[in-house]
């Protein structure tokens, strides 16, 4: 477990940067057929079809980070990890690029939307090539890419049954697409984050519970005393709740 949070601290000092540098479009795909680069680890077929799990990175890492959750993910579960489209530098991608004016963080909101619309398009070639459960895909990121899984969930009900935030938010530049139905009421969503987070703090967190509540969505919460990290407390939080 020691290595979780090791993954989560190495996301989060490449997120310190963030102002200094920007993100550029070349992620290469390396033979890969899907619309985003991606590693996966296939179901044991006990289950068909299976439940999906996706993984997204934060900012300034890639798909290597939250791929060592798969140890940790049921076998008859099929697990993605996918790296962000825009490349910032070596082994270093993000999903939309961020800068500081004054106090406020400024997103690049074409590149987020695109981002938005590859992942959605992501998730139709996965349940169009791979006997997976429609019904059964769930999303979960860390820093932006938890901001990407909570986006994904709120605006396209219909194509995810749940998401996991670690150390997220969502975007102002979203809620107008969020459109209250019966099917957002249905989404299954957790929530984490540290009181001592220093890049999106604590208050961030409050926000979104209370919009996510609005929405009549009763999400899982954990917090704790930690940073930009995912801490033990709330990945074995995290694995609970994916289990029921």
């Amino acid at each position: 477990m020691n290595k979780i949070k090791t993954i989560a601290i190495s996301v989060g000092l490449s997120v310190i940067s963030l102002i200094a540098l920007s993100c550029y479009q070349g992620a290469e795909n390396g033979g890969n057929t899907h619309s985003l680069y991606m590693m996966k680890r296939l179901p044991d077929n006990s289950q068909n079809p299976a439940p999906l799990l996706i993984l997204l990175h934060g900012y300034g890492s890639n798909e290597n980070d939250l791929y060592s959750f798969e140890g940790s993910i049921p076998s008859h579960w099929m697990v993605v990890s996918v790296r962000g489209p825009h490349q910032k530098g070596e082994n270093s991608y993000c999903w939309y690029d961020i800068r500081k004016a004054g106090d406020k963080m400024i997103i690049d909101a074409k590149q987020e939307a695109d981002s938005r619309a590859q992942l959605i398009e992501l998730i139709k070639e996965l349940t169009n090539e791979y006997q997976v459960d429609k019904n059964n895909i769930y999303l979960a990121g860390f820093s932006q890419g938890a901001i990407m899984s909570e986006s994904i969930a709120l605006t396209h009900p219909e194509l995810v049954k749940g998401f996991a935030s670690f150390s997220g938010r969502l975007l102002d530049e979203v809620k107008p697409l969020v459109i209250p139905s019966d099917k957002l009421k249905q989404i299954k969503s957790f929530i984490s984050h540290g009181t001592e987070d220093k890049m999106l703090t604590i208050q961030y967190a409050t926000e979104n519970l209370a919009y996510i509540r609005s929405l009549g969505i009763t999400p899982e919460y954990v917090e704790d005393a930690t940073g930009h990290v995912i801490s033990e407390k709330q990945f074995q939080a995290f694995l609970k709740w994916l289990g029921n």
